[in-house]
Protein backbone atom coordinates (compact mmCIF):
# COMPACT_ATOMS: atom_id res chain seq x y z
CA UNK A 1 0.00 0.00 0.00
CA UNK A 2 0.93 3.79 -0.65
CA UNK A 3 1.73 5.46 2.64
CA UNK A 4 0.17 8.41 3.39
CA UNK A 5 -0.34 11.51 1.34
CA UNK A 6 2.29 14.50 2.95
CA UNK A 7 0.75 17.60 3.37
CA UNK A 8 1.57 20.53 0.86
CA UNK A 9 3.41 22.55 3.94
CA UNK A 10 6.50 20.02 3.25
CA UNK A 11 6.82 22.52 0.35
CA UNK A 12 7.34 25.28 2.87
CA UNK A 13 9.77 23.44 5.09
CA UNK A 14 12.41 25.73 6.13
CA UNK A 15 15.92 25.53 4.54
CA UNK A 16 14.39 23.22 1.65
CA UNK A 17 16.54 22.75 -1.22
CA UNK A 18 16.65 24.79 -4.47
CA UNK A 19 15.88 22.14 -6.55
CA UNK A 20 13.99 18.42 -5.88
CA UNK A 21 15.31 15.83 -8.59
CA UNK A 22 12.47 13.03 -9.10
CA UNK A 23 14.02 9.67 -9.84
CA UNK A 24 11.92 6.52 -10.52
CA UNK A 25 13.33 3.33 -10.26
CA UNK A 26 11.28 0.02 -11.79
CA UNK A 27 14.48 -3.20 -12.98
CA UNK A 28 17.51 -0.18 -14.06
CA UNK A 29 19.99 -1.85 -12.63
CA UNK A 30 22.14 -1.63 -15.17
CA UNK A 31 22.23 2.05 -16.04
CA UNK A 32 21.29 2.94 -12.17
CA UNK A 33 24.60 3.67 -11.31
CA UNK A 34 25.67 6.09 -14.01
CA UNK A 35 22.32 7.74 -13.34
CA UNK A 36 22.74 8.53 -9.75
CA UNK A 37 26.23 9.66 -9.90
CA UNK A 38 25.31 12.32 -12.64
CA UNK A 39 23.61 13.74 -10.42
CA UNK A 40 25.43 13.10 -7.33
CA UNK A 41 28.26 14.58 -9.08
CA UNK A 42 26.66 17.92 -9.85
CA UNK A 43 29.39 21.30 -9.24
CA UNK A 44 25.63 22.73 -7.40
CA UNK A 45 25.07 20.83 -4.29
CA UNK A 46 21.41 22.60 -3.02
CA UNK A 47 19.65 19.68 -4.04
CA UNK A 48 17.74 16.47 -2.76
CA UNK A 49 17.04 13.48 -5.05
CA UNK A 50 13.89 11.84 -3.89
CA UNK A 51 14.57 7.80 -5.13
CA UNK A 52 11.00 6.24 -5.37
CA UNK A 53 11.73 2.38 -6.01
CA UNK A 54 8.55 0.93 -8.05
CA UNK A 55 8.48 -2.27 -6.97
CA UNK A 56 11.89 -3.08 -8.68
CA UNK A 57 12.30 -7.14 -8.64
CA UNK A 58 15.97 -6.89 -10.02
CA UNK A 59 19.31 -5.25 -7.84
CA UNK A 60 17.63 -1.38 -8.04
CA UNK A 61 16.74 -1.42 -4.48
CA UNK A 62 20.11 -2.39 -3.07
CA UNK A 63 21.97 -0.17 -5.48
CA UNK A 64 19.26 2.68 -3.85
CA UNK A 65 19.79 1.71 -0.56
CA UNK A 66 23.43 1.62 -0.92
CA UNK A 67 23.29 5.44 -1.82
CA UNK A 68 21.12 6.44 0.22
CA UNK A 69 23.30 5.21 3.61
CA UNK A 70 26.19 7.08 2.22
CA UNK A 71 24.57 10.56 0.81
CA UNK A 72 21.71 12.66 2.78
CA UNK A 73 20.56 14.68 0.23
CA UNK A 74 18.89 11.23 -1.12
CA UNK A 75 15.55 10.68 0.43
CA UNK A 76 14.61 6.62 -0.70
CA UNK A 77 11.02 5.62 -0.73
CA UNK A 78 9.66 2.14 -1.78
CA UNK A 79 6.01 1.29 -2.91
CA UNK A 80 4.18 -1.09 -4.49
CA UNK A 81 4.81 -1.06 -8.62
CA UNK A 82 2.10 1.64 -10.05
CA UNK A 83 3.94 3.04 -13.54
CA UNK A 84 5.78 5.51 -14.16
CA UNK A 85 3.19 8.45 -14.62
CA UNK A 86 1.52 7.51 -10.57
CA UNK A 87 5.70 7.39 -9.47
CA UNK A 88 6.72 10.88 -11.16
CA UNK A 89 3.68 12.01 -8.63
CA UNK A 90 4.45 9.91 -5.38
CA UNK A 91 7.73 11.52 -5.59
CA UNK A 92 6.52 14.90 -6.54
CA UNK A 93 4.55 14.99 -3.13
CA UNK A 94 7.03 14.31 -1.72
CA UNK A 95 9.59 16.88 -2.91
CA UNK A 96 10.79 20.01 -0.68
CA UNK A 97 12.79 21.88 -3.08
CA UNK A 98 11.91 25.66 -4.52
CA UNK A 99 12.15 23.75 -8.65
CA UNK A 100 12.09 20.45 -9.44
CA UNK A 101 12.91 17.87 -12.33
CA UNK A 102 12.45 14.67 -13.51
CA UNK A 103 15.43 11.81 -13.90
CA UNK A 104 14.61 8.73 -15.68
CA UNK A 105 16.73 6.03 -13.93
CA UNK A 106 18.26 4.50 -17.09
CA UNK A 107 19.06 8.20 -18.30
CA UNK A 108 21.72 10.37 -16.92
CA UNK A 109 23.03 14.35 -16.89
CA UNK A 110 26.02 14.83 -19.35
CA UNK A 111 27.58 17.78 -17.80
CA UNK A 112 28.22 18.08 -14.21
CA UNK A 113 27.19 21.68 -14.32
CA UNK A 114 24.11 21.18 -15.47
CA UNK A 115 22.43 21.88 -12.01
CA UNK A 116 24.80 25.03 -11.40
CA UNK A 117 23.71 26.50 -15.25
CA UNK A 118 19.80 26.58 -14.25
CA UNK A 119 20.20 28.14 -11.49
CA UNK A 120 22.56 30.65 -13.01
CA UNK A 121 19.92 31.55 -15.74
CA UNK A 122 17.18 31.42 -13.41
CA UNK A 123 18.28 34.33 -11.48
CA UNK A 124 19.56 36.21 -14.90
CA UNK A 125 16.06 35.88 -16.16
CA UNK A 126 13.39 34.39 -13.40
CA UNK A 127 10.91 32.37 -14.67
CA UNK A 128 8.34 29.47 -13.86
CA UNK A 129 10.26 27.01 -16.40
CA UNK A 130 12.93 25.66 -17.71
CA UNK A 131 13.43 23.48 -21.08
CA UNK A 132 17.09 22.34 -21.87
CA UNK A 133 18.82 20.44 -24.51
CA UNK A 134 19.56 16.83 -24.95
CA UNK A 135 20.85 14.23 -26.32
CA UNK A 136 19.40 10.97 -27.23
CA UNK A 137 21.56 7.83 -27.15
CA UNK A 138 20.27 4.87 -29.04
CA UNK A 139 22.40 1.78 -28.56
CA UNK A 140 25.85 2.65 -29.24
CA UNK A 141 24.81 5.55 -31.42
CA UNK A 142 24.75 9.26 -30.61
CA UNK A 143 22.50 11.83 -31.53
CA UNK A 144 21.69 15.22 -30.70
CA UNK A 145 18.51 15.90 -29.52
CA UNK A 146 16.35 18.71 -30.99
CA UNK A 147 17.13 22.03 -29.55
CA UNK A 148 15.69 25.30 -29.73
CA UNK A 149 18.05 28.40 -30.37
CA UNK A 150 17.89 30.66 -26.63
CA UNK A 151 14.40 32.03 -26.22
CA UNK A 152 12.57 33.82 -23.19
CA UNK A 153 8.95 33.78 -23.52
CA UNK A 154 8.13 36.15 -20.31
CA UNK A 155 4.34 36.97 -22.05
CA UNK A 156 2.04 34.68 -20.62
CA UNK A 157 -1.12 35.04 -23.77
CA UNK A 158 1.92 34.03 -25.78
CA UNK A 159 3.09 31.30 -23.82
CA UNK A 160 -0.72 30.34 -23.70
CA UNK A 161 -1.43 30.70 -27.66
CA UNK A 162 2.01 29.89 -28.93
CA UNK A 163 3.70 26.95 -27.13
CA UNK A 164 1.00 25.45 -24.98
CA UNK A 165 -0.98 23.79 -28.16
CA UNK A 166 2.07 21.53 -27.86
CA UNK A 167 0.99 19.92 -25.23
CA UNK A 168 -3.27 19.54 -25.75
CA UNK A 169 -2.57 18.18 -29.35
CA UNK A 170 0.87 16.73 -29.00
CA UNK A 171 2.55 18.85 -32.59
CA UNK A 172 2.27 22.85 -33.34
CA UNK A 173 3.69 24.44 -35.81
CA UNK A 174 6.58 27.09 -34.55
CA UNK A 175 6.43 25.74 -30.90
CA UNK A 176 9.76 25.52 -29.13
CA UNK A 177 7.90 22.91 -26.54
CA UNK A 178 8.68 19.83 -26.34
CA UNK A 179 6.26 16.91 -24.49
CA UNK A 180 8.85 15.45 -22.10
CA UNK A 181 9.43 16.01 -18.35
CA UNK A 182 12.84 15.40 -18.11
CA UNK A 183 14.10 18.03 -19.92
CA UNK A 184 12.23 20.88 -18.01
CA UNK A 185 13.37 22.48 -14.75
CA UNK A 186 9.36 23.67 -12.50
CA UNK A 187 8.56 25.74 -10.28
CA UNK A 188 7.16 24.63 -7.17
CA UNK A 189 4.01 26.23 -8.34
CA UNK A 190 3.14 25.06 -11.19
CA UNK A 191 2.68 21.43 -9.13
CA UNK A 192 -0.28 22.58 -7.39
CA UNK A 193 -3.33 21.08 -8.89
CA UNK A 194 -1.71 17.74 -9.83
CA UNK A 195 -4.02 14.23 -9.34
CA UNK A 196 -3.47 12.16 -5.79
CA UNK A 197 -1.06 9.94 -6.37
CA UNK A 198 -3.60 7.29 -4.93
CA UNK A 199 -5.60 7.50 -8.10
CA UNK A 200 -3.25 8.80 -10.02
CA UNK A 201 -3.44 5.57 -12.16
CA UNK A 202 -1.46 3.77 -14.96
CA UNK A 203 -0.35 5.05 -17.71
CA UNK A 204 2.21 3.23 -20.31
CA UNK A 205 2.86 5.90 -22.47
CA UNK A 206 1.55 9.84 -22.60
CA UNK A 207 2.50 10.07 -19.26
CA UNK A 208 4.49 13.21 -20.08
CA UNK A 209 1.99 14.80 -21.82
CA UNK A 210 -0.30 14.30 -19.24
CA UNK A 211 2.16 16.15 -16.43
CA UNK A 212 3.16 18.68 -18.39
CA UNK A 213 -0.60 19.80 -19.47
CA UNK A 214 -1.03 20.17 -15.18
CA UNK A 215 1.94 21.72 -14.83
CA UNK A 216 2.36 24.28 -17.76
CA UNK A 217 -1.69 25.02 -18.13
CA UNK A 218 -0.59 28.08 -15.78
CA UNK A 219 3.07 28.66 -16.60
CA UNK A 220 3.27 32.12 -17.48
CA UNK A 221 6.86 32.85 -18.26
CA UNK A 222 9.68 29.58 -19.92
CA UNK A 223 13.04 30.11 -20.50
CA UNK A 224 14.41 27.36 -23.38
CA UNK A 225 18.03 26.48 -23.71
CA UNK A 226 19.59 24.98 -26.59
CA UNK A 227 22.04 24.03 -24.28
CA UNK A 228 22.46 19.96 -24.22
CA UNK A 229 22.18 19.14 -20.84
CA UNK A 230 20.73 15.53 -20.41
CA UNK A 231 21.28 12.18 -21.85
CA UNK A 232 18.19 10.58 -22.86
CA UNK A 233 19.09 6.32 -23.16
CA UNK A 234 16.60 4.82 -25.51
CA UNK A 235 17.10 1.32 -24.72
CA UNK A 236 14.76 0.11 -27.68
CA UNK A 237 13.11 1.16 -31.02
CA UNK A 238 9.81 -0.27 -29.71
CA UNK A 239 7.27 1.90 -31.94
CA UNK A 240 6.18 -0.72 -33.80
CA UNK A 241 5.63 -3.44 -31.65
CA UNK A 242 2.09 -4.30 -31.04
CA UNK A 243 0.98 -3.77 -27.24
CA UNK A 244 -2.49 -4.52 -25.99
CA UNK A 245 -2.62 -0.85 -23.86
CA UNK A 246 -1.30 1.48 -26.61
CA UNK A 247 -5.22 2.88 -27.60
CA UNK A 248 -6.50 2.74 -24.12
CA UNK A 249 -3.68 4.90 -22.81
CA UNK A 250 -4.12 7.08 -26.00
CA UNK A 251 -7.74 7.44 -25.65
CA UNK A 252 -6.74 8.22 -21.51
CA UNK A 253 -4.38 10.61 -22.89
CA UNK A 254 -6.67 12.30 -25.74
CA UNK A 255 -9.29 12.46 -22.88
CA UNK A 256 -6.76 14.96 -20.60
CA UNK A 257 -6.31 16.82 -23.63
CA UNK A 258 -10.21 17.59 -24.96
CA UNK A 259 -10.64 18.45 -21.04
CA UNK A 260 -7.92 20.76 -20.98
CA UNK A 261 -8.80 22.19 -24.13
CA UNK A 262 -12.47 22.70 -23.17
CA UNK A 263 -11.26 25.39 -20.71
CA UNK A 264 -8.34 26.71 -22.55
CA UNK A 265 -8.48 30.71 -24.05
CA UNK A 266 -7.35 29.91 -27.33
CA UNK A 267 -8.96 30.64 -30.27
CA UNK A 268 -7.79 27.89 -32.68
CA UNK A 269 -10.03 24.97 -30.60
CA UNK A 270 -11.29 23.65 -33.63
CA UNK A 271 -8.15 23.10 -35.33
CA UNK A 272 -6.70 21.45 -32.44
CA UNK A 273 -9.42 19.04 -31.69
CA UNK A 274 -9.25 17.75 -34.84
CA UNK A 275 -5.56 17.22 -34.33
CA UNK A 276 -6.22 15.01 -31.42
CA UNK A 277 -8.82 12.71 -33.32
CA UNK A 278 -6.20 12.79 -36.18
CA UNK A 279 -3.66 11.62 -33.66
CA UNK A 280 -6.18 8.71 -32.49
CA UNK A 281 -6.92 7.74 -36.30
CA UNK A 282 -3.78 7.69 -37.26
CA UNK A 283 -2.47 5.21 -34.59
CA UNK A 284 -5.27 2.64 -34.78
CA UNK A 285 -4.53 1.31 -38.68
CA UNK A 286 -0.46 0.45 -37.47
CA UNK A 287 -1.15 -1.08 -34.51
CA UNK A 288 -3.78 -3.43 -35.89
CA UNK A 289 -1.20 -4.18 -38.38
CA UNK A 290 1.03 -4.94 -36.08
CA UNK A 291 -0.96 -7.04 -33.60
CA UNK A 292 -1.87 -9.52 -36.80
CA UNK A 293 1.74 -10.27 -36.86
CA UNK A 294 1.42 -11.83 -32.99
CA UNK A 295 -1.60 -12.65 -32.18
CA UNK A 296 -4.64 -14.83 -33.81
CA UNK A 297 -7.46 -13.11 -35.67
CA UNK A 298 -10.53 -13.48 -33.40
CA UNK A 299 -7.71 -12.01 -30.84
CA UNK A 300 -7.49 -9.20 -33.16
CA UNK A 301 -11.13 -8.30 -33.65
CA UNK A 302 -11.93 -8.70 -29.78
CA UNK A 303 -9.47 -6.07 -29.23
CA UNK A 304 -10.33 -3.76 -31.67
CA UNK A 305 -14.17 -4.09 -31.08
CA UNK A 306 -13.40 -2.80 -27.70
CA UNK A 307 -11.14 0.25 -28.36
CA UNK A 308 -13.57 1.56 -31.12
CA UNK A 309 -16.25 2.18 -28.02
CA UNK A 310 -13.34 3.96 -25.97
CA UNK A 311 -15.19 7.61 -25.66
CA UNK A 312 -12.32 9.40 -27.00
CA UNK A 313 -12.46 6.66 -30.17
CA UNK A 314 -15.64 7.34 -30.27
CA UNK A 315 -15.71 11.18 -30.21
CA UNK A 316 -12.86 10.78 -33.21
CA UNK A 317 -15.25 8.14 -35.55
CA UNK A 318 -18.04 11.09 -34.58
CA UNK A 319 -16.13 13.63 -35.91
CA UNK A 320 -14.76 11.86 -39.05
CA UNK A 321 -18.33 11.08 -39.89
CA UNK A 322 -19.33 14.86 -39.91
CA UNK A 323 -16.66 15.56 -42.14
CA UNK A 324 -16.29 13.07 -45.20
CA UNK A 325 -14.00 15.28 -46.88
CA UNK A 326 -11.75 13.38 -44.60
CA UNK A 327 -10.88 10.89 -47.13
CA UNK A 328 -7.25 9.55 -46.19
CA UNK A 329 -7.01 5.51 -45.30
CA UNK A 330 -6.97 5.89 -41.70
CA UNK A 331 -10.03 8.35 -41.03
CA UNK A 332 -12.36 6.04 -43.51
CA UNK A 333 -11.62 2.91 -41.91
CA UNK A 334 -12.35 4.90 -38.19
CA UNK A 335 -15.20 6.63 -39.90
CA UNK A 336 -16.57 2.94 -40.90
CA UNK A 337 -15.84 1.57 -37.59
CA UNK A 338 -16.09 -2.13 -39.15
CA UNK A 339 -13.16 -4.39 -37.66
CA UNK A 340 -13.39 -6.52 -40.34
CA UNK A 341 -12.24 -4.03 -42.87
CA UNK A 342 -9.53 -3.08 -40.61
CA UNK A 343 -8.41 -6.39 -40.42
CA UNK A 344 -8.66 -7.01 -44.00
CA UNK A 345 -6.63 -3.78 -44.91
CA UNK A 346 -4.08 -4.65 -42.59
CA UNK A 347 -3.30 -8.15 -43.39
CA UNK A 348 -3.51 -6.25 -47.29
CA UNK A 349 -0.86 -3.87 -46.21
CA UNK A 350 1.30 -6.37 -44.64
CA UNK A 351 1.17 -8.50 -47.45
CA UNK A 352 2.42 -6.09 -49.47
CA UNK A 353 5.28 -4.67 -46.92
CA UNK A 354 6.37 -8.40 -47.00
CA UNK A 355 6.66 -8.44 -50.65
CA UNK A 356 8.84 -5.08 -50.41
CA UNK A 357 11.25 -6.21 -48.00
CA UNK A 358 11.71 -9.87 -50.21
CA UNK A 359 12.42 -8.06 -52.94
CA UNK A 360 14.71 -5.58 -51.47
CA UNK A 361 16.77 -8.46 -50.11
CA UNK A 362 17.04 -10.39 -53.64
CA UNK A 363 18.50 -7.06 -55.16
CA UNK A 364 21.10 -6.50 -52.58
CA UNK A 365 21.68 -10.13 -53.18
CA UNK A 366 22.06 -10.35 -56.49
CA UNK A 367 24.30 -7.01 -56.66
Amino acid sequence: MLENKPTQARAAIKNAPWLSVIVPVYNTSRYLRKCLDSILGQSLRDFEMILVNDGSTDDSGEICAQYAARDQRIRLFTKENGGLFQTRIYGLARARGTFFTFCDSDDYYCRSDAFALLRRKLEEQPCDAVQFGFINRYRHVQMRGMAPEPFLCKDEARFTNEEFPAILCGYWDGSHLTTTVWDKLYHRRLAADLPDPDHAGRLFQGEDVVLNLHFLENCRSMLFLPDRLYAYRQTSGGTRRYSRSTIPDLDRVSRYQLRFLARWPGEEKARIQRKIYVNLAGWIFPKIQSALQSLPEAEVRSVLQADLSLPSVLEARQFFAEHPEESWEAAELLRRGDPDEYIRRARQRNRKHRVRKWLRNALRNTV
